[in-house]
């Protein structure tokens, strides 16, 4: 079985600025989203999967299969679940207020990890994240 916890670090990214503009973001701050490559790190314990953001030390906490309240980067707060199977953790996400949601469909491999994102949201593309293992 792929080993899920570890340290990644961004490689490639596609249509993520496309995503991000679309998603509302302003073009600059999308830009800069875009050419982050800072690292984080995800722990797995039991139920609990933890992403530590290697920026500002930030830890967001899943429990699978339990609805938690999750704030992504640019303060987007969503309710999310998170369910694991084998080497793939898909995070169903809703923002109930603006009546959308989407998922985040991460897929382990010894070297790395591929991030889907996908919202339900017309207009929006579809994006991925590449990250490798340090």
């Amino acid at each position: 079985m792929v080993q899920i916890s570890g340290k990644y670090e961004p490689v490639e990214n596609v249509n993520f600025y496309e995503f991000l503009v679309k998603m509302g973001i302003p073009e600059a701050k999308a830009k800069v989203g875009n050419e982050r490559k800072s690292a984080f790190e995800v722990a797995v314990d039991g139920d609990k999967i933890r992403f530590i953001s290697g920026i500002n030390n930030k830890t967001t906490e899943l429990v699978l299969g339990k609805e938690v309240e999750e704030t992504l980067p640019m303060d987007i707060k969503v309710k999310s679940v998170a369910k694991l199977d084998g080497n793939v953790v898909t995070i169903e996400s809703k923002k109930p207020e603006e009546n959308f949601g989407g998922r985040r469909i991460l897929t382990f491999t010894d070297s790395g990890l591929e991030m889907k994102i996908i919202v339900d949201k017309e207009g929006v593309p579809e994006a991925k994240r590449v990250y490798k293992r340090i």
